[in-house]
This record gives structure tokens, C-alpha cells and sequence, in this order.
């Protein structure tokens, strides 16, 4: 899998849109590590690279497993470390 790199946050990403006053603004994207939108969040649609797309959507389940990994019960640390190795085997389109 070849996503952008990290880190990654949200930001403002100014945009112009046929080079025209009334079409210029702000909208909210996630920034690349050199402040380049890696996903716009606009009026528009959303845009980004399957990859990225791909990869964030599966931010929440991440979390989730990461909070159960730093627990300290040493089942639900190895069900963690199963489900890691699924989202991995997911994004990088092994499953």
C-alpha cells in the first residue's frame, strides 16, 4: 500500500476553482507532513487517492485496536495484535 506520508492532520486548504474571485475560499483537508491536501472535504465532493481514502476510513477500527493493544489484559492484547494484523492484511488488499 502506497499512501501519502505522515503524519497527517486536519487543516485549511485554500482552494481556486476556474481562477475566479467567487470561486476561491477555504474548505477543510487533511494535510500531508508538506502541507499539500492529501483529502479535500469540500462542497464539491471529496477527492483523494484511493490509498489515502482507504487508509482513513480505517482510522477509527485503528484506534479502537490500538487502545486495546496499550490495555492490561493480555487476551484482549492478543486479540489486538489479530486484529492489527487483519487491518494491515485489509489495507495493503492481502484479504
Amino acid at each position: 500500500m502506497r499512501h501519502s506520508p505522515g503524519p497527517w492532520r486536519v487543516g485549511e486548504y485554500r482552494y481556486d476553482i476556474r481562477n475566479r474571485p467567487e470561486d476561491r475560499g477555504l474548505e477543510t483537508a487533511i494535510l500531508g507532513a508538506d502541507d499539500k491536501s492529501i483529502v479535500e472535504l469540500n462542497p464539491y465532493g471529496t477527492t483523494g487517492s484511493d490509498e489515502d481514502l482507504k487508509l482513513l476510513a480505517a482510522a477509527p477500527e485503528m484506534y479502537q485496536t490500538l487502545r486495546k493493544i496499550c490495555s492490561e489484559d493480555s487476551a484482549t492484547r492478543a486479540e489486538a495484535f489479530l486484529a492489527a494484523k487483519s487491518i494491515v492484511a485489509r489495507l495493503e488488499g492481502q484479504q
